[in-house]
């Protein structure tokens, strides 16, 4: 990003912190599995703990930094923990000996309780504005 970048140009970043992810479920050990699983599909799951330094290091100025925290009380398609449920049921079975009828009860759970007034999920993501120094330094 750095060598395609032109001089005083700017970039947005933005990194989610898988292990800050809160997920009501009426199965915690469950849900617990289910989210191990899913851990897999990022190396650096708590990335956004480390990024703005290693941005600095890159030699970007961070001109912003901001937490967009991912937070909802219902299960509505237009949602991104709608969209999660969709991403781990494709992913997580056949890791951690989570089985794909173990996600399908999991994601129908998420739906009761969502029919029931009880969801909530939530999960925070950060942004990080960085520009390029008219000059290395």
């Amino acid at each position: 990003m750095f060598r395609v970048l032109r001089p005083g140009g700017r970039a947005a970043v933005v990194s989610t912190d898988w292990k800050s992810i809160i997920w009501h479920s009426s199965d915690a050990g469950r849900m617990e599995k289910i989210l191990a699983a899913f851990a897999e599909h990022c190396v650096y799951a708590d990335l956004p703990r480390t990024l703005g330094v290693k941005l600095k290091s890159a030699g970007f100025n961070v001109s912003h930094e901001a937490v967009i925290t991912q937070y909802h009380r219902n299960n509505d398609p237009s949602l991104f923990s709608h969209y999660l449920i969709e991403r781990i049921r494709g992913f997580a079975p056949g890791r951690q000996g989570v089985s794909e009828q173990a996600v399908t009860d999991w994601a129908g759970d998420l739906q009761k309780i969502g029919e029931r007034g009880g969801y909530f999920f939530c999960l925070n993501q950060f942004l990080f504005v960085v520009v390029k120094p008219l000059r290395e330094q």
